[in-house]
């Protein structure tokens, strides 16, 4: 009986066994199939997930600084290669992947200036410009110090600025003010503000004013930019003896765009009507707080680079509003606070030949005075020229002024090599202009039949002045007056330009122009050097193979009175 049992239980046993292994293993198979299908879920929502990550419906996870670092490294290169496609998906990402207080202000501000650049060379094309708006907006609040916030909200209107969008420009420098005037308001002792901010508002003023209040014909086009707002308005001497009182733009001859940029309208009425309508213009709040910026700007202490910046468009603003006088009065005070710069002395310069023509002298210094800063700049060597040129025989005044300041110009220029290809094409654009190498021939010329004993003497007399012309000749002969072949040169040149030679990179040939030039050239140095430099005989063979008779005529009637100039002053 007992061994009955003990077989019967060792016979249940192993089953029970196996059917507990099979329950494990169904167990098994069905958590395998369970985790299978949540893994299966969790991939379709984790898909579904990032895939409104990409459409903007859900924030994009965060980066790490690694990859943040990587992503501004990227964006450099791109930057640096102009790809500005790929650089503003870089920005979008980085800005998306970025919660607040994740990125420095340094970094911040690298992704505003290349969102500026990108928006500047895009535009709408790439419809990229909502976006930079928006997001310039939500990382300025960002900024952790208030002056760090106003100086984003100072670039953010520069940029609304650049892209024409003057009303949010106003918007912006005006909390940026506010925000600077918080924080310094202790160091502001002059209630000025911040130059930089005064500049930027007076400008978006400046602007806002001229695109609402001006009438559209009278407004400048990209073609007007060079010519007089003068021109064509039907003024008549009778009209500017007529005693209106008060200088007006209306009666100065000559006015051009870069001191007024607007096209006067012919007046059909009386003239006192006409400036009197012109002059409501300017009767406006916007008009008046650009001035205020702009004087404020101009006159910050200590001056800063926006100080000099704000000068030229306030000159303008004020004439554009027929304040002459005050016009003229702050460009007077301008020529004592920058004396280091020219561009006072030379907007005072053009400002006085306009409204007071017969004051020669003080003309004559302004221009003086802007050569001696910045000597390359021909427009005041013209003005000059201009003024003293039409001299008559007897004003050696004139002659010592133009001997003194042309050459000064002719030290500081860089020869272009369009003539014949003599120093290479890198320095085009600083070739010195005819009209100043005519200029001075024309001095030479007349010193050689007039004033040689008196002017020569005078010159002579002075060991410093003595001393920079020695240096001089040596300087102008390696730099303006090079012996090279001129002759050859130039024949080289158009032997391969008939032959249909591309390889005339060294040897270039004389464009139209260049004979009067050459001419003009080669007489100022058959006056230094004598008429039979090697420069000025070659130049003369090459005038006579072209057959400019003109050119030729004239380089000859200086050769038949040269100076020698060189010859004199080494002489002593």
């Amino acid at each position: 009986m007992m061994s009955t049992i003990n077989t019967s239980a060792c016979t249940t046993e192993p089953s029970l066994q196996k059917s507990e292994l099979v329950e494990k293993e169904e167990k098994e198979h069905y958590d395998d199939v369970a985790e299978a299908e949540a893994e299966a879920d969790d991939s379709e929502k984790a898909d579904n997930e990032e895939m409104r990550r990409q459409m903007g419906e859900l924030p994009t996870l965060a980066f790490l600084p690694q990859h943040r670092r990587q992503l501004l490294r990227l964006l450099d290169k791109l930057l640096s290669f102009h790809q500005w496609v790929d650089a503003a998906r870089v920005i979008s990402l980085l800005l998306q992947s970025s919660p607040t207080g994740t990125l420095t202000e340094i970094q911040l501000r690298r992704l505003f200036m290349a969102m500026c650049e990108i928006e500047k060379r895009l535009g709408d094309a790439a419809d990229f410009h909502d976006e930079v708006k928006r997001r310039l907006g939500e990382y300025i609040e960002q900024m952790i110090s208030p002056s760090m916030n106003a100086t984003a909200k100072l670039e953010l209107a520069n940029f609304y600025f650049s892209q024409g969008e003057y009303q949010e420009a106003y918007g912006e420098v005006k909390k940026a003010q506010m925000a600077w005037s918080h924080e310094n308001l202790a160091q502001d002792t002059h209630g000025k503000g911040n130059p930089f901010m005064n500049l930027t508002l007076g400008m978006i003023c400046y602007k806002l004013w001229y695109k609402n209040a001006i009438p559209e014909d009278m407004k400048i086009q990209r073609s007007d930019v060079i010519g007089s707002a003068w021109e064509e308005r039907g003024i008549f001497d009778s009209d500017l003896e007529a005693g209106f009182e008060g200088p007006s733009v209306f009666l100065a001859r000559g006015l051009d765009t870069r001191l007024l940029p607007i096209k006067l309208r012919p007046m059909y009425e009386d003239i006192e009507i006409c400036i009197q309508k012109y002059r409501q213009l300017a009767d406006n709040n916007v008009y008046e707080e650009g001035v205020q910026c702009l004087r404020n700007a101009l006159h910050s202490s200590p001056p800063k680079s926006a100080s000099l910046d704000a000068l030229e468009p306030l000159i303008q603003l004020l004439l554009l509003g027929d304040r002459v006088t005050d016009a003229g009065a702050e460009l007077v005070k301008a020529c004592f606070q920058f004396d280091y710069s020219a561009i006072p002395f030379g907007l005072r310069a053009r400002f006085v030949e306009c409204f007071a023509p017969k004051e020669v002298d003080t003309i004559s210094s302004c221009y003086q005075a802007a050569l001696k800063i910045d000597a390359t700049c021909s427009s005041y060597v013209e003005g000059l020229i201009k003024i003293h040129g039409n001299r008559n025989t007897s004003n050696e005044h004139s002659i010592m002024v133009l001997l003194e300041m042309i050459p000064r110009h002719i030290d500081a220029m860089v020869p272009s090599g369009d003539l014949v290809g003599l120093v290479g094409r890198d320095c085009v654009g600083r070739e010195v202009k005819t009209i100043v190498w005519e200029e001075l021939a024309s001095c030479f010329l007349t010193v050689s039949n007039y004033f040689q004993g008196r002017i020569m003497s005078e010159i002579l007399s002075e060991r410093i002045v003595r001393a920079t012309w020695k240096t001089r000749f040596r300087w102008w002969k390696e730099k303006h007056f090079r012996e090279t072949s001129l002759f050859s040169q130039a024949t080289i040149s158009e032997q391969a330009c008939i032959a249909g030679s591309s390889n005339t990179e060294s040897t270039l040939p004389l464009l139209p122009g260049d004979d009067e030039l050459l001419a003009r050239k080669a007489a100022c140095a058959c006056h230094l050097y004598g008429p039979s430099d090697e420069y000025v005989v070659e130049a003369l063979n090459l005038l006579n193979i072209r057959g400019n008779n003109d050119d030729i005529s004239f380089l000859e009637m200086h050769m038949q009175s040269a100076l020698n100039f060189c010859g004199s002053v080494g002489s002593h």
